[in-house]
């Protein structure tokens, strides 16, 4: 248990680091005001203090700003930021009814929608 707990925090460092690198890349850390990872951190924050309604407007402000990226973007990655668009929305509800009781459950999301992103700038930066 204690392996598998780690294995996703590695791997949520290493998502964001890739996420964060292509936007330094692709100058978009610059042009947006919070980035889906000081959402993230915010939503689990006002989460583990058990301010659900906080913890989920800010979720959806994730969830909107990959939707906005989505329609930048162009086949599988487009996709990919569509399913996490939903999935973090299906998230902020479940934060929002208190259905969701592990933060596990929300780094998980997280970790999804950080992927999604670091790969549209990825290959933002590989058509530039």
């Amino acid at each position: 248990m204690r392996y598998e707990t780690s294995r996703k925090h590695l791997t949520a460092i290493i998502v964001s680091a890739l996420f964060l690198l292509a936007c330094v890349v692709t100058g978009a850390a610059q042009t947006q005001a919070a980035s889906p990872q000081e959402q993230f951190q915010k939503a689990r924050e006002n989460f583990l203090k058990g301010d659900f309604s906080d913890a989920a407007a800010e979720i959806r402000q994730a969830a909107s700003f990959l939707k906005s990226e989505s329609v930048k973007a162009a086949g599988e990655v487009k996709q990919d930021l569509i399913q996490s668009a939903q999935d973090l929305d299906k998230l902020a509800d479940g934060v929002e009814k208190k259905a969701i009781s592990s933060e596990n459950d929300l780094d998980e999301s997280f970790t999804r929608a950080e992927y999604a992103l670091a790969r549209y700038y990825h290959s933002k930066a590989s058509e530039a």
